[in-house]
């Protein structure tokens, strides 16, 4: 539940639907701005989103 508040206080929605690097980018500002792992959680959005990880067809 603290992550959906964090999440939520944070307005990090407003900047995570867009499906680009700089959307990635800001999430990750907002989460843990001095981390070095910006390209690595972009890496891994490209793998979910070109695996299709949270598709409806997959889930169902």
């Amino acid at each position: 539940m603290s992550a959906a508040y964090f999440w939520r206080q944070n307005n990090c929605f407003v900047n995570a639907n867009a499906d680009t690097r700089a959307s990635v980018d800001s999430v990750t500002r907002i989460i843990n701005r001095y981390t070095d792992s910006y390209q690595a959680r972009w890496n891994q959005y490209e793998r979910i989103r070109d695996d299709r990880i949270f598709d409806e067809d997959w889930l169902w």
